[in-house]
């Protein structure tokens, strides 16, 4: 038996697949479009970090690094350390990039309901009312004669390491 609260999240699955879907596809275009005015070389975008850095930065530059290296390939190999190191767009990199964000989207969508059922409990009824989850949304719980009504908000925060990542606090509203 479905607890009610996934009942009333679960409909919104698909459209957080979806999302995910149309992020990673609009990451991919940026990240193209920056690599095409800088003739497609890695080194001017994005180049390796050093050994001569503080911790923080050499994970942010490695970070961007892997960024770029992950939705492309390589033109030709780097045979001196002085070469352009040109970068070309990768259908197949590209695919696996959108498909690895839709994957983790239904991973931290599934935790999301997860999450809410452990806080909520046991209850009768479950409705969710707001844009959508990762949004904002109010989810509104009987329990009995009880009425609770849980506020979640999306937030981005920005790791110290230069990666942005999601947040979705729930609050029982007073």
């Amino acid at each position: 038996m479905t607890h009610p609260v996934e009942a009333a999240i679960a409909p919104l699955r698909e459209e957080a697949k979806t999302r995910a879907q149309k992020d990673a596809i609009d990451l991919i275009d940026r990240l193209l479009k920056v690599l095409e005015e800088n003739g497609w070389d890695l080194k001017v975008v994005a180049p390796r970090p050093n050994g001569g850095m503080s911790r923080d930065r050499y994970m942010k530059m490695n970070n961007t690094y892997s960024l770029y290296s992950a939705i492309t390939t390589y033109d030709k190999p780097v045979l001196r350390m002085n070469e352009p190191e040109i970068r070309r767009q990768d259908d197949y990199n590209e695919a696996y990039f959108v498909n690895n964000a839709i994957d983790t989207a239904i991973d931290q969508y599934d935790a999301f309901v997860a999450k809410m059922v452990k806080k909520i409990g046991d209850c009768d009824s479950a409705t969710l009312d707001g844009s959508h989850v990762w949004g904002w949304s109010i989810l509104t719980v009987k329990k009995g004669d009880t009425v609770e009504r849980w506020k979640t908000q999306q937030i981005v925060n920005v790791s110290k390491l230069g990666l942005l990542f999601n947040q979705w606090p729930s609050r029982k509203m007073k």
